[in-house]
């Protein structure tokens, strides 16, 4: 973890490895895409496309582990390997959502 800042005995540690999310609006949907594992999910308001994000994370990571030899030889998987082994050991769903960095865009397709 990473000291942000020190004042006597309070400190406030941010996690190293971290998780991109871009969560963006596509009509009456939220989407929220996690470039760094290639996850998205899509529900009604931006917060329980948050939530479902975050299970999506959990979820991919016990399937990693669980397919390891499939996933670790795989081209577009195998870098993964760094994060999953971090999201297995997570205790609580709130350490997931330590590691992530959210940010808000909008949906683009060129013509």
């Amino acid at each position: 973890m990473k000291l942000l800042m020190k004042e006597k005995d309070t400190a406030i540690l941010i996690p190293k490895k971290r998780l991109d999310v871009v969560i963006f609006r596509d009509d009456d949907q939220y989407t929220a895409f996690c470039p760094d594992l290639d996850l998205a999910t899509a529900q009604d308001t931006p917060e329980k496309a948050m939530e479902d994000i975050i299970v999506a994370i959990k979820e991919y990571s016990k399937d990693y582990m669980k397919n390891y030899d499939a996933y670790s030889r795989s081209p577009n998987r195998k870098q993964h390997l760094p994060l999953v082994r971090h999201i297995a050991d997570v205790k609580e769903d709130w350490e997931i959502r330590e590691m992530i960095e959210v940010r808000y865009g909008d949906l683009y397709i060129r013509p």
